[in-house]
């Protein structure tokens, strides 16, 4: 199993999630974009941190 270690930053608003990522060993965070305030989102965000670790 491979492990990496990622901070998720969320900004969160009444309609929207606004997502970015910390990848250990990167020196800038990756913004992922703003998704919908819904459940469907947040799998979305957690879907995108996922592929890019």
């Amino acid at each position: 199993m491979n492990e990496s270690i990622a901070y998720i930053g969320l900004d969160v608003h009444k309609d929207t999630i606004a997502v970015a990522v910390a990848y250990a060993g990167h020196e800038e965070p990756v913004y992922h974009g703003i998704i919908a305030h819904t459940d469907k989102g947040g799998e979305q965000a957690a879907r995108a941190a996922k592929c890019q670790g």
